[in-house]
């Protein structure tokens, strides 16, 4: 550890070679030394101190591990503000700098109070600010409030700003789940901070994570798998505004290290401060009064990042209404087949005629959904929000007896569509629709484009030029919601809206709601009103979003998430599937090789989007399709018979299983929530066979289990059980 300093409450303090006698010596003198120089806020979780001088958290220690969270007080901080004036939109008031005007003991916490004016080398800023903390139910919650009396709009609000992490116990074994876009990132940050190049922005490597978008929940955890022990750091925020997730290390890193980035402790003099700093990030632009921020909730706990997600999702479910997104036909699906009609270069890969014939492929091989994409004027990503038959695909007539053929051969089908991205070279955007569009605070927008069948229109040089608009204006949701529901009115069985949780601060003046919250609230208000007027035509009527964020749930939980895209083997760790089980992402198809993602899908409970040769007209028959698509009947077939097991399951992630598998073998386990049953899904991603022992499922040391593989008889056994996998097998195991 890089600190040469006694800190409170850590086991290892200073060198590893200290004995416990001495450390409990070092520590009672330090408890006495410190309550004359800190504010001390404690109850019988935590003992929280802040500098006396400028209210810095300065310690943050876990009473029932003995671990101090803040390792080196001297990066303690507090908060930060951004108020941007004319020619310095960097006009930065930090926390650290200003005078502490009081702490005040509460009933179950403290609030401290750091009165205006406070000041920066710009001048003195007539804001308040207070932090207040509270200690309930083993939570340690900040909450900060500015209040703005400036004639500047108060732009950021870090908060609370925790420095000098170096961990959870020793910095080596600390990882670290920061949940992003459904899985995880930066596990080992305390080894490898990630290497971001700033241009005279900041002194110290940093990044940030938007919410939503690459954060689908606004929290993260550190954990010590050998302690036992992690920590929880969320944002309880019941609304739905863009938020950043910032952290900081410092001194520096070091390049080109493979064995960790961190500088080494030889290279640090007793004088340099080291340590991570982890805040989040509001952006309200708010101008005069007062803004609260949401409470951040910090919680130390048993075991890994499983608790801490755990925590989240108690939080969530209790103040955000989600209601049972299992119910609609959709998420009962474990496949369905996908195919692009026609590109936004013009391309026709089929017309509205061909569709059930396209159809009676995937129904062929056991799947009874299909989907259509570039359906629509234009093509995929063209001409929107023109969502109305191409003629070169054939008439509102011919699309309806498609989808009724469809029908009478026992399939539903699925249509794509967008919300917020519109083509920006039609009329009707010149004449309209431009009004309504996201702006950057200059007034500019961004312009993005998805060219399908062309190299150059890849490349997005000659690719239809989209721009988003902000679905917070009622007169734009008036033009896409009866377009919705004419889609409906077709017959379609409902609908799968593309890029919604990529909400931006929005700038745009008309708006009436804040840059935060516009763009963002927008776009759910939009997802429910469709949602619901095509309820009206259909009771039966679904969505699926492409999306990764908790405040769609009460929507849809099924996503289009391109994690095939993404992953190799088990790259990832699902920990938005574990935090909200009913979240149901698609696993992406599209070549005749993908057997290894199938069985992805298989073991984390995903649906299968198969778009034989990446969605280009060819169905689950073509020629060399044709030994993957038996492939995918087969596990198809053992999903039907374990569906409430494996697929409309507890998702469990890696836990309550005992297994012994060589490299490139992976699993997962799920809990059927009516019987309480447990399966554990084995896979190889190995060239190679492999041996696998399934020992135990967790308060089971002995007893029977079924065995489920493609091509296979189900049978019955003794556990442990020892099975080997060919490259690409798939083995589910399950309590009997």
């Amino acid at each position: 550890m890089f600190s040469r300093h006694v800190r409170i409450g850590r086991k290892h303090l200073g060198r590893r070679e200290f004995l416990g006698k001495l450390v409990a010596a070092a520590v009672s003198s330090v408890f006495a030394e410190r309550s004359t120089m800190d504010h001390l806020l404690e109850n019988d979780h935590y003992r929280i101190e802040f500098d006396r001088n400028n209210g810095a958290i300065s310690g943050l220690l876990d009473r029932k591990s003995g671990i101090e969270l803040i390792s080196d007080p001297r990066i303690g901080n507090n908060f930060t503000l951004v108020v941007p004036v004319s020619g310095l939109e960097a006009n930065y008031i930090f926390g650290a700098e200003q005078e502490l005007s009081s702490f005040e003991k509460t009933t179950e916490g403290a609030t401290l109070r750091w009165n205006g004016p406070l000041s920066n080398p710009q001048g003195k800023w007539a804001i308040d600010v207070a932090m207040h903390v509270t200690l309930a139910d083993g939570q340690a919650t900040f909450c900060l409030e500015v209040e703005n009396g400036t004639e500047y709009e108060l732009a950021e609000v870090w908060t609370p700003m925790l420095g000098g992490l170096q961990g959870i116990g020793e910095r080596a074994d600390t990882k670290v789940m920061i949940p992003s876009r459904g899985w995880s990132i930066y596990d080992d940050l305390f080894v490898h901070f990630p290497t971001v190049v700033h241009f005279g922005g900041f002194h110290y490597p940093s990044f940030s994570l938007k919410y939503p978008w690459e954060v689908p929940m606004p929290w993260f955890d550190l954990y010590n798998s050998k302690l036992n022990r992690g920590v929880y750091v969320g944002l309880h925020d019941p609304s739905s505004r863009v938020k950043l997730l910032h952290m900081s290390m410092q001194p520096g890193i070091a390049t080109n290290r493979t064995s960790s980035n961190w500088p080494r402790e030889e290279e640090v003099d007793t004088d340099t401060p080291v340590g991570v700093t982890a805040n989040w990030i509001m952006m309200p632009y708010t101008g005069k009064g007062v803004f609260r921020a949401p409470p951040v909730v910090i919680q130390f706990h048993e075991g890994q990042w499983h608790a801490g997600a755990r925590i989240f999702r108690e939080w969530f479910q209790s103040n955000v209404p989600v209601a049972d997104v299992r119910r609609g036909w959709l998420h009962q699906e474990t496949a369905f087949q996908l195919t692009c009609l026609m590109t936004p270069e013009g391309h026709v890969w089929l017309r509205y005629e061909d569709i059930p014939r396209w159809a009676q492929d995937a129904l062929d091989y056991g799947v009874t959904t299909i989907a259509l994409v570039g359906w629509n004027r234009g093509g995929v990503d063209g001409w929107y929000p023109y969502y109305e038959p191409d003629p070169k695909l054939g008439s509102w007539e011919d699309l309806r007896r498609a989808v009724e053929v469809c029908h009478g051969m026992g399939l539903r089908v699925l249509a794509m569509a967008n919300i917020q991205p519109v083509d920006c070279a039609t009329d009707w955007y010149e004449r309209e629709l431009h009004e309504y569009r996201c702006m950057s605070k200059h007034g500019h927008s961004r312009i993005f484009s998805y060219g399908e069948s062309t190299v150059t229109a890849m490349r997005g040089y000659t690719a239809r030029p989209l721009i988003d608009l902000n679905a917070g204006f009622p007169e734009f949701r008036n033009h896409i919601v009866p377009q919705m529901v004419k889609l409906a009115e077709a017959g379609f069985d409902g609908l799968h809206l593309d890029k919604v949780d990529d909400p931006p601060v929005d700038f745009n003046p008309a708006l009436d709601a804040s840059p935060d919250r516009g763009a963002s609230e927008g776009t759910i208000a939009a997802v429910r009103e469709v949602f619901d007027a095509c309820q009206q035509v259909n009771s039966d009527f679904d969505i699926s979003l492409e999306c990764r964020w908790d405040h769609m749930l009460p929507h849809s939980a099924v996503s289009w998430s391109w994690h095939s895209h993404l992953l190799r083997g088990n790259e990832h760790t699902n920990c938005l599937k574990y935090a909200f089980p009913q979240w149901t992402p698609v696993m992406a198809i599209d070549t005749p090789y993908a057997f290894g993602h199938v069985n992805t899908a298989v073991r984390f409970g995903y649906q299968l989007l198969i778009g034989p040769d990446y969605y280009s007209g060819r169905s689950m028959k073509a020629p060399r399709w044709q030994r993957i698509a038996r492939y995918i009947q087969e596990v198809e077939r053992i999903r039907r018979d374990l569906k409430d097991t494996i697929y409309l399951s507890e998702f469990l992630d890696t836990l309550e299983v005992e297994i012994d598998a060589p490299q490139d073998v992976y699993y997962n386990t799920h809990r059927n929530p009516k019987t309480g049953q447990r399966a554990c899904i084995v896979s190889n991603y190995g060239s190679d066979l492999a041996q696998v022992v399934i020992n135990a499922f967790q308060g089971a040391r002995r007893g029977s289990a079924l065995i489920y593989q493609p091509f296979k008889q189900v049978a019955t056994v003794s556990l442990p059980f020892s099975v080997q996998l060919m490259p690409e097998g798939l083995v589910v195991i399950v309590e009997n």
